[in-house]
């Protein structure tokens, strides 16, 4: 990777505590305390899955120059080096938190298909016309096959990232796997052609229905349970089919939990990187509620939904005891979530850089602070309006 040039993020753990304040870098407030009820686990083996990853990176990429010239992001990453690399980083760290109790090669193979979403997703952020042309190719190659010549480096990272999945996957499960890659490049060419003109629907994403019904595609909830499946090796669309609640229930509130933490977590690093912020922080500033009470409704909203779910997938046990499918099921869906709150935690992506530390005595990461005083930077106009962050 190449070297952070970038100049550092405010050392915000030097930042005295104390009630909303400003000063020209923006903000601080106190990042509130969130009670978490689903326990997260690391894999046994993260670091040896997390390194196998990039190798088989650095093996497969056809042209790194080429995959510069299809996005702009990789220039202004304030990580440093390429988008690519830091996709592929996030990749196997989001895999080993989300999937602690399963396979290793299935772990890997996530990892492998996660760097195509990451990929995917931030070709968005370029709201140019001529990348939703890539979406199209990463369509064709997951329905038609292998990308041919000429084809860009988008499509060959989709088809390498899941080629073997759907060649390993069961002729039942495979159509499932394909819907779900569908729903995500619909989701994120619906996401780029809406942010390439904000003012021409500004109604867009302002109910929580339309919101929540948006971001369990963009955000790839739906690949992140079908995935669940995959790494049990089982099927449970008969089960789904038979009990819609099964699958409706986990899903949706599943998904209100990603999006809350999503949204709690990578609203400072996106202010930081002067991006279009479409989140539930936003939506209360331009209520009129100030900066510090936002997110402290947010992270209660965290804490409700967390508490639902668990008492959801409780629920669902009593009808399913003796299915051990169905159980073991239920219980990777919380633990998948529990993990991307923890991921949130440590990413470099939402929280910045140094936003972790390796754990000496195990096999994960250890976040540097997780409460407390918290620098927000004046922000753009944001998606829902100008942010009127009053504090």
């Amino acid at each position: 990777m190449a070297p952070d040039t970038s100049p550092p993020r405010p050392n915000v753990t030097d930042i005295p505590t104390s009630s909303p304040s400003h000063d020209v870098n923006g903000t601080i407030i106190n990042f509130p305390h969130v009670e978490r009820v689903i326990p997260y686990r690391w894999h046994p083996e993260s670091r040896e899955i997390r390194a196998e990853c990039t190798r088989w990176a650095d093996r497969f990429l056809p042209n790194p120059e080429q995959l510069l010239l299809e996005t702009e992001r990789s220039r202004r990453e304030w990580e440093g080096g390429s988008v690519w690399q830091s996709g592929v980083s996030e990749a196997g760290l989001w895999s080993v938190v989300c999937y602690p109790d399963m396979d290793t090669e299935r772990v890997l193979d996530i990892a492998k298909i996660c760097v195509s979403l990451y990929w995917l997703d931030d070709l968005w952020h370029t709201n140019e016309p001529d990348k939703l042309g890539l979406l199209t190719e990463a369509a064709d190659v997951l329905v038609n096959g292998p990308p041919g010549p000429g084809a860009s480096a988008t499509a060959h990272v989709v088809w390498e990232s899941w080629h073997p999945v759907l060649t390993r996957a069961s002729d039942a499960f495979r159509p499932r796997l394909i819907e779900t890659a569908l729903r995500f490049i619909r989701g994120t060419a619906m996401e780029m052609v809406e942010f390439a003109d904000p003012e021409e629907d500004p109604q867009w994403a302002l109910t929580d229905q339309t919101y929540l019904s948006h971001r369990l595609n963009n955000m790839a909830a739906n690949f992140i349970w079908v995935m669940v499946e995959y790494c049990l090796g089982i099927n449970l669309a008969p089960e789904f089919a038979a009990y819609p609640p099964l699958r409706d229930n986990m899903h949706r509130l599943g998904c209100e939990h990603f999006c809350y933490v999503n949204d709690l977590l990578s609203y400072r690093k996106e202010c930081f990187d002067e991006e279009e912020n479409v989140s539930y922080i936003t939506r209360f500033l331009n209520q009129g509620v100030p900066l510090q009470e936002a997110f402290d409704r947010l992270a209660g909203m965290v804490e409700g939904i967390e508490r639902r779910y668990l008492s959801a997938a409780n629920q669902l046990r009593l009808v399913y005891a003796k299915q051990l499918d169905v159980e073991a099921w239920l219980t990777g869906m919380l633990t998948t979530n529990a993990g991307a709150f923890e991921y949130s935690y440590v990413t470099a992506r939402y929280q910045g850089r140094g936003a972790s530390v390796e754990d000496p005595h195990g096999p994960g990461l250890i976040p540097r602070r997780r409460t407390g005083p918290m620098l927000i930077p004046p922000g753009p106009n944001h998606r829902f309006g100008t942010s009127k962050s009053s504090g």
